[in-house]
């Protein structure tokens, strides 16, 4: 069993992130960068890309700047030098989260919880029928994060065996209801043990969720609250 260590960034002041970030990417990091159309995406990933160097510089000891990484089949990045270190990065409006571990595959996701015009109709697209049908029963207060608590865990469940939304979120079954345990019920298409899985959820802040996904037993999550984007 191991330790899953959670970082929670701030992206208040985008512009002056990315710029303090910027010198730290690679050239195809850079490349990608200029073909975003729109300054605030642009900031995002690098202020992202940024911060996750920084982040696996502090466990892995090496300089940030020289930091590779490799990509999967469906573009999930890797550390090709520490292949032992998992990780993940999610970010939603001001916040971003970078899952590392050494347990095994690692997703993570995190979204602002709001109101959702649809969300009944998304869950009847998107989710189980048994879910569907149990959110729909919730009091409408309890609504919109069950949603998102929901969607966290699939998420971060797609995101950890780096199939992303090209998998159905339906083909993976999640605890979400107000009070229950996060685990996965049923791993289907193709079939997987949902016991092997390790599932946790947190509220990184007020109006967010998150969860996080390994593909292994898991000893702690610890959260740091900060510090890398100075």
């Amino acid at each position: 069993m191991s330790l899953v260590e959670l970082w929670v960034c701030r992206l208040d002041h985008p512009a002056e992130l990315a710029a303090s970030n910027l010198p730290l990417l690679s050239t195809d990091e850079l490349d990608r960068a200029d073909r975003f159309a729109f300054d605030h995406l642009r900031n995002d990933y690098i202020s992202a890309r940024g911060l996750t160097r920084r982040i696996l510089a502090s466990r892995t000891g090496i300089d940030p700047r020289l930091i590779c990484f490799g990509y999967e089949a469906r573009g999930k990045p890797f550390l090709e030098s520490y292949p032992e270190w998992h990780f993940n990065v999610s970010h939603s409006k001001t916040l971003m989260v970078c899952a590392v571990t050494k347990a095994g595959p690692i997703g993570v996701d995190i979204e602002h919880v709001r109101d959702i015009a649809d969300a009944s109709g998304i869950a009847e697209s998107f989710f189980c029928a048994d879910e569907a049908r149990a959110l729909a029963l919730l009091p409408p207060p309890l609504r919109a994060r069950a949603f998102f608590e929901c969607w966290t865990r699939k998420e971060a469940f797609l995101k950890a065996t780096g199939e992303g939304l090209s998998r159905n979120l339906s083909s993976v079954a999640v605890t979400f209801l107000p009070g229950s345990v996060p685990r996965f019920q049923r791993i289907e298409d193709p079939e997987d043990d949902p016991a092997a899985w390790s599932l946790r959820s947190f509220i990184p802040e007020e109006n967010y969720t998150a969860a996080v996904a390994v593909r292994a037993p898991i000893s702690d999550v610890r959260v740091h609250l900060s510090g890398f984007q100075k």
